[in-house]
């Protein structure tokens, strides 16, 4: 007991007139832990240690100069003005980071911002805005099986992989996506997040997707409480070709969330399914690259009041030379099954075709405050690029919109010189 007590009184006197020194001492040792040889296994503690502390860095940007214009008639934009053509400069950037937070399990987040003011659709209303924030479980249960919760980009078509998603253009020799995920993403560049579950399972010749989330919307509201389902299997080669079969279902037609930034893109008090059918080709002859992406998809849309059919389909195509040089061509179609252009008769709530989401009137009539969704919209689209560097590319691209009836025939076209990229 008389022992107990001495040592106690004496270590507190330590701690009170010395540490300084027990402070210098612990220094001391943990510099000789970093700088000293450690065996193996102290070695990838160490380095675990040091995996999660620093975050994997990863952003985009795009800096471009715009020409706009109508070859019908005069455009206005949303203050009213007038224009034969519009001209501007714009800059857009992400900034994202991927955390280890233990082994096999990652932490992500990505913000968009730009110089606002935009009218091809870009995410910049002068503010910073969070889209993908989730975690993400790898070898979750079963080798190749990953887990994801949180918001992430809508996991539908293998096209998603190579949109464009604000100043995220990489991987997109245009910059303008097809028609279907520009009525996805609620304008031509548009994101295209959800908040939910994912689960994907790969391996090297094949794999599968699963998810479920609160609908095509960015928000956490489901105040209905349905989810949108989302499958997809897959067959692959690393080389040569992709063929991949998409489907989704999501009723959303209970929702009261009909007004606001939560309830844009398909989440407009409808019901989708349908499915695509993806194929990518991929061919080298040396010094030049052949690339070839496809797809073809068939919906059922239904609002409170309608239900109509509608098919979309995509083909590219393009060529490489000398992994610097690029030239690229591609036509979308969205093509609904009543095209009498009355208006009547046919859901409303794919409310974005071509570029109707960013000038209305580019499709309206007088008196009418949506767009007529009953009449076929056709996107051309051509784009020649060059890699500067490894991250930097330089890029012409334009997209040409058709409209199906006189009537409504307002044939937008869009050029854009821009420069992406990575770092």
């Amino acid at each position: 007991m008389k022992s107990r007590f001495k040592f106690g009184f004496n270590l507190r006197k330590f701690k009170m007139k010395n540490r300084t020194i027990f402070l210098s001492i612990l220094c001391v040792l943990l510099l000789g832990s970093f700088f000293s040889s450690p065996s193996e296994a102290e070695d990838k503690t160490v380095d675990n240690i040091l995996k999660r502390i620093t975050p994997h860095l990863s952003g985009h940007a795009l800096l471009g100069a715009v020409k706009q214009g109508d070859l019908n008639t005069t455009l206005e934009n949303a203050q009213g003005q007038s224009y034969d053509n519009y001209y501007h400069f714009n800059g857009l950037v992400n900034f994202g980071s991927t955390f280890k937070i233990a082994e096999d399990i990652y932490f992500g987040h990505m913000l968009h911002a730009g110089s606002g003011g935009d009218y091809l659709g870009f995410k910049a209303d002068d503010k910073v805005v969070i889209t993908d924030l989730y975690i993400q479980f790898d070898n979750f249960l079963l080798r190749n099986l990953s887990l994801t919760t949180g918001s992430y980009d809508i996991p539908f078509g293998e096209m998603t992989w190579y949109l464009t998603n604000n100043a995220y253009s990489i991987k997109n020799p245009f910059v303008a996506n097809s028609l279907f995920y520009s009525m996805l993403g609620g304008n031509p560049v548009g994101t295209t997040n959800t908040v939910g579950l994912k689960a994907e399972y790969k391996t090297k010749n094949w794999g599968w997707l699963v998810s479920l989330s609160n609908g095509a919307q960015a928000g956490a509201s489901n105040e209905d409480g349905n989810f949108a389902l989302i499958g997809k299997v897959d067959l692959h080669t690393a080389k040569f070709y992709k063929i991949s079969i998409n489907a989704l279902h999501s009723d959303q037609r209970q929702s009261r969330l009909v007004t606001g930034d939560i309830s844009d893109k398909l989440d407009m008090n409808n019901m989708i399914s349908g499915g695509l059918l993806d194929l990518h080709l991929d061919f080298k002859w040396r010094p030049v690259k052949l690339s070839f992406k496809g797809y073809g998809g068939w919906f059922r849309i239904a609002d409170t009041a309608n239900t109509s059919i509608f098919y979309t389909a995509m083909a590219q195509i393009k060529a490489t030379f000398w992994e610097k040089t690029y030239f690229a061509l591609r036509a979308s179609f969205w093509l609904p099954e009543d095209t009498d252009g009355d208006g009547q008769g046919i859901s409303t709530s794919p409310y974005c075709v071509g570029h109707s989401c960013v000038w209305p009137s580019l499709i309206n009539e007088p008196g009418i405050s949506s767009p007529v969704m009953d009449q076929r919209v056709v996107r051309w689209q051509a784009a020649a690029g060059y890699w500067l560097k490894d991250n930097i590319k330089v890029k012409l691209s334009g997209f040409f919109d058709q409209y199906q009836y006189n009537k409504f025939k307002h044939n937008f076209y869009s050029l854009l010189l821009s420069t992406t990229f990575t770092y």
